[in-house]
Protein backbone atom coordinates (compact mmCIF):
# COMPACT_ATOMS: atom_id res chain seq x y z
CA UNK A 1 0.00 0.00 0.00
CA UNK A 2 1.39 3.41 -0.98
CA UNK A 3 1.70 5.99 1.79
CA UNK A 4 -0.54 9.00 1.11
CA UNK A 5 -0.82 10.35 4.69
CA UNK A 6 2.37 12.43 4.90
CA UNK A 7 1.99 16.12 5.72
CA UNK A 8 3.90 19.08 4.26
CA UNK A 9 7.71 18.73 4.22
CA UNK A 10 10.73 20.91 3.48
CA UNK A 11 12.16 20.40 -0.03
CA UNK A 12 14.84 22.14 -2.15
CA UNK A 13 11.93 23.95 -3.84
CA UNK A 14 10.19 25.19 -0.69
CA UNK A 15 7.45 23.67 1.43
CA UNK A 16 5.52 20.93 -0.28
CA UNK A 17 1.92 21.52 -1.24
CA UNK A 18 1.22 17.98 -2.41
CA UNK A 19 2.79 14.54 -2.14
CA UNK A 20 1.79 11.93 -4.70
CA UNK A 21 3.30 8.44 -4.35
CA UNK A 22 4.58 6.91 -7.58
CA UNK A 23 5.79 3.66 -6.05
CA UNK A 24 6.80 2.82 -2.49
CA UNK A 25 9.82 5.00 -1.76
CA UNK A 26 9.36 7.36 -4.73
CA UNK A 27 7.03 10.37 -4.48
CA UNK A 28 6.23 13.33 -6.68
CA UNK A 29 6.44 16.51 -4.63
CA UNK A 30 4.62 19.66 -5.77
CA UNK A 31 5.49 23.09 -4.37
CA UNK A 32 4.30 26.63 -5.04
CA UNK A 33 6.81 27.38 -7.79
CA UNK A 34 8.48 24.12 -8.66
CA UNK A 35 8.67 20.48 -7.64
CA UNK A 36 10.20 17.13 -8.40
CA UNK A 37 10.68 13.59 -7.20
CA UNK A 38 11.87 12.45 -3.79
CA UNK A 39 13.52 9.04 -3.52
CA UNK A 40 13.94 7.21 -0.22
CA UNK A 41 17.52 6.64 1.02
CA UNK A 42 17.20 2.87 0.52
CA UNK A 43 16.21 3.23 -3.12
CA UNK A 44 18.48 6.19 -3.79
CA UNK A 45 21.50 4.11 -2.77
CA UNK A 46 20.75 1.91 -5.82
CA UNK A 47 20.99 4.80 -8.30
CA UNK A 48 24.51 4.99 -9.82
CA UNK A 49 26.62 7.88 -8.60
CA UNK A 50 27.34 9.26 -12.08
CA UNK A 51 23.60 9.76 -12.58
CA UNK A 52 23.31 11.61 -9.28
CA UNK A 53 26.25 13.80 -10.31
CA UNK A 54 24.27 14.96 -13.36
CA UNK A 55 21.34 16.30 -11.34
CA UNK A 56 20.81 20.00 -10.65
CA UNK A 57 23.25 21.07 -7.90
CA UNK A 58 23.90 17.31 -7.45
CA UNK A 59 20.69 17.11 -5.44
CA UNK A 60 20.29 13.49 -6.49
CA UNK A 61 22.76 12.55 -3.75
CA UNK A 62 20.14 13.73 -1.22
CA UNK A 63 17.35 11.95 -3.08
CA UNK A 64 15.88 14.99 -4.86
CA UNK A 65 15.26 15.00 -8.64
CA UNK A 66 13.73 18.24 -9.95
CA UNK A 67 10.75 18.11 -12.28
CA UNK A 68 12.16 19.63 -15.48
CA UNK A 69 15.36 17.75 -16.28
CA UNK A 70 16.05 15.13 -13.59
CA UNK A 71 12.80 13.35 -12.77
CA UNK A 72 13.38 10.71 -15.45
CA UNK A 73 16.45 9.31 -13.67
CA UNK A 74 14.69 7.46 -10.80
CA UNK A 75 11.81 6.49 -13.10
CA UNK A 76 14.25 4.82 -15.53
CA UNK A 77 16.24 3.12 -12.77
CA UNK A 78 13.07 1.75 -11.18
CA UNK A 79 11.14 1.35 -14.43
CA UNK A 80 9.67 -2.07 -13.57
CA UNK A 81 7.99 -0.80 -10.41
CA UNK A 82 6.94 2.49 -12.00
CA UNK A 83 5.45 0.75 -15.03
CA UNK A 84 3.42 -1.65 -12.89
CA UNK A 85 2.00 1.27 -10.93
CA UNK A 86 1.32 3.22 -14.13
CA UNK A 87 -0.69 0.31 -15.50
CA UNK A 88 -2.71 0.10 -12.29
CA UNK A 89 -3.51 3.81 -12.41
CA UNK A 90 -4.14 3.94 -16.14
CA UNK A 91 -1.22 6.30 -16.84
CA UNK A 92 0.54 5.30 -20.04
CA UNK A 93 3.81 6.55 -21.52
CA UNK A 94 5.58 7.29 -18.23
CA UNK A 95 8.72 5.28 -19.04
CA UNK A 96 8.93 6.60 -22.60
CA UNK A 97 8.63 10.17 -21.30
CA UNK A 98 11.38 9.51 -18.74
CA UNK A 99 13.80 8.36 -21.45
CA UNK A 100 12.84 11.27 -23.69
CA UNK A 101 13.51 13.82 -20.94
CA UNK A 102 16.77 12.16 -19.86
CA UNK A 103 18.14 12.06 -23.41
CA UNK A 104 17.03 15.61 -24.14
CA UNK A 105 18.69 17.19 -21.12
CA UNK A 106 21.56 14.88 -20.17
CA UNK A 107 22.87 13.05 -23.25
CA UNK A 108 24.92 16.05 -24.37
CA UNK A 109 26.67 16.12 -20.96
CA UNK A 110 28.19 12.68 -21.48
CA UNK A 111 31.47 12.49 -23.39
CA UNK A 112 31.54 9.33 -25.48
CA UNK A 113 34.73 7.64 -26.71
CA UNK A 114 35.06 8.21 -30.44
CA UNK A 115 36.48 6.12 -33.27
CA UNK A 116 39.95 7.38 -34.21
CA UNK A 117 40.54 9.29 -30.97
CA UNK A 118 43.72 7.72 -29.63
CA UNK A 119 43.37 9.39 -26.23
CA UNK A 120 39.93 7.83 -25.82
CA UNK A 121 41.07 4.41 -26.95
CA UNK A 122 43.93 4.34 -24.43
CA UNK A 123 41.35 4.45 -21.63
CA UNK A 124 39.18 1.60 -22.91
CA UNK A 125 39.06 -2.02 -21.84
CA UNK A 126 36.80 -4.74 -23.20
CA UNK A 127 34.62 -5.16 -26.28
CA UNK A 128 33.36 -2.11 -28.19
CA UNK A 129 31.30 -1.52 -31.31
CA UNK A 130 32.78 1.22 -33.50
CA UNK A 131 30.67 3.14 -36.03
CA UNK A 132 32.21 4.55 -39.22
CA UNK A 133 31.34 6.43 -42.42
CA UNK A 134 28.47 8.49 -41.01
CA UNK A 135 26.16 10.72 -42.97
CA UNK A 136 23.01 12.71 -42.16
CA UNK A 137 20.70 10.67 -44.42
CA UNK A 138 21.01 7.24 -45.97
CA UNK A 139 20.52 8.81 -49.39
CA UNK A 140 23.34 11.34 -49.02
CA UNK A 141 26.36 10.83 -51.28
CA UNK A 142 29.63 11.50 -49.47
CA UNK A 143 32.84 12.48 -51.24
CA UNK A 144 35.10 11.10 -48.53
CA UNK A 145 34.76 8.41 -45.86
CA UNK A 146 32.14 10.29 -43.87
CA UNK A 147 32.23 10.93 -40.13
CA UNK A 148 33.54 8.64 -37.44
CA UNK A 149 31.05 7.74 -34.74
CA UNK A 150 31.26 6.54 -31.15
CA UNK A 151 32.83 3.45 -29.68
CA UNK A 152 29.93 1.78 -27.85
CA UNK A 153 30.72 -0.42 -24.86
CA UNK A 154 32.13 -2.16 -23.01
CA UNK A 155 29.89 -4.99 -24.19
CA UNK A 156 29.29 -8.61 -23.25
CA UNK A 157 27.53 -9.57 -26.45
CA UNK A 158 26.47 -8.20 -29.83
CA UNK A 159 23.63 -9.84 -31.72
CA UNK A 160 22.52 -8.90 -35.24
CA UNK A 161 18.89 -9.80 -35.96
CA UNK A 162 18.04 -10.25 -39.66
CA UNK A 163 20.12 -7.13 -40.43
CA UNK A 164 17.34 -4.97 -39.01
CA UNK A 165 18.50 -4.59 -35.39
CA UNK A 166 21.79 -4.79 -33.51
CA UNK A 167 21.12 -5.87 -29.92
CA UNK A 168 23.74 -4.87 -27.36
CA UNK A 169 24.40 -6.36 -23.93
CA UNK A 170 26.60 -4.06 -21.86
CA UNK A 171 29.07 -5.26 -19.25
CA UNK A 172 27.47 -2.70 -16.93
CA UNK A 173 23.80 -2.33 -17.80
CA UNK A 174 23.75 1.34 -16.70
CA UNK A 175 26.18 2.23 -19.49
CA UNK A 176 23.35 1.89 -21.99
CA UNK A 177 22.06 5.23 -20.68
CA UNK A 178 25.36 6.94 -21.54
CA UNK A 179 24.63 6.11 -25.16
CA UNK A 180 20.99 7.16 -25.04
CA UNK A 181 19.78 3.55 -25.17
CA UNK A 182 17.14 1.82 -23.09
CA UNK A 183 18.13 -0.44 -20.21
CA UNK A 184 15.51 -3.03 -21.14
CA UNK A 185 16.22 -3.01 -24.89
CA UNK A 186 19.61 -1.61 -25.83
CA UNK A 187 19.66 -1.85 -29.59
CA UNK A 188 20.47 0.01 -32.78
CA UNK A 189 18.36 -0.17 -35.92
CA UNK A 190 19.59 -0.76 -39.46
CA UNK A 191 18.11 1.29 -42.28
CA UNK A 192 19.10 0.81 -45.92
CA UNK A 193 22.28 -1.04 -44.86
CA UNK A 194 23.29 1.77 -42.47
CA UNK A 195 23.36 1.67 -38.68
CA UNK A 196 21.23 4.50 -37.28
CA UNK A 197 22.50 6.24 -34.17
CA UNK A 198 21.39 9.68 -32.93
CA UNK A 199 20.13 10.77 -36.35
CA UNK A 200 23.37 9.82 -38.11
CA UNK A 201 23.58 6.83 -40.44
CA UNK A 202 26.78 4.82 -40.44
CA UNK A 203 27.64 2.66 -43.43
CA UNK A 204 30.34 0.63 -41.69
CA UNK A 205 30.88 -0.86 -38.26
CA UNK A 206 33.64 -2.83 -36.59
CA UNK A 207 34.15 -4.72 -33.34
CA UNK A 208 37.14 -3.61 -31.27
CA UNK A 209 38.75 -5.51 -28.39
CA UNK A 210 40.78 -3.41 -25.98
CA UNK A 211 42.94 -4.81 -23.20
Amino acid sequence: MLNTTETAIHTPWGMSQGIEPIVDGIDFISCAGHGGIRVSPALNSQIPGWLKDMTFNRQGWQGWYEEDCDWGIPIIVFADQAERQARRTGKSGLIEDAYRVFNRFHSSEIKLPMVGNKADEKELKGLYLGLYHGRETVEKDIDNWGDNGPLIGPLKNIRVVYMTDIQLEFENRWDALKYGLRLDQAELTVKADCVAYRNIFYGDWKIHQYS
